[in-house]
């Protein structure tokens, strides 16, 4: 082989490489993204849960405008995207979800936080 053909075959490779750990990268960061909203998705969801808990009757099973004992379902409390752990009181409740996936910070796992009152649902990006 000449020189040029060795010189093209060198930089074709590193071109490949570049390519490979860019794609790896890339795919690397949309993991991160969807753990994040699949866990917003589910916090949502025993949120939703939570609110038809505090709006029920004691009667029926409900918590009577409170989610002092209020508990995620334990088929809920865990699933393929993450953990869920509650922590309820009488007129506020905070649902906490970590994810599975390395969050912002490069060390801990995804984490959002879902506080939850009689008439609002807001979500929190902690990682």
């Amino acid at each position: 082989m000449g020189t040029q053909q060795l010189l093209l075959l060198v930089v074709a490779l590193i071109i490949v490489g570049a390519a490979i750990v860019i794609g790896i990268k890339l795919f690397g960061s949309s993991a991160v993204l969807a753990n994040r909203d699949s866990i917003s998705s589910e916090l949502n969801n025993l949120a939703s849960v939570a609110m038809q808990y505090y709006k029920k009757p004691l009667e029926f099973g409900g918590g009577s405008n409170s989610f002092t004992n209020w508990q995620i379902p334990f088929h809920l409390d865990s699933t393929v995207y993450g953990k869920y752990t509650a922590t309820p009181t009488s007129q506020v409740l905070t649902i906490t979800g970590v994810g599975t996936e390395i969050g912002r910070d490069g060390t801990n796992n995804v984490k959002l936080v879902a506080r939850i009152t009689q008439s609002d649902i807001s979500l929190f990006i902690q990682n």
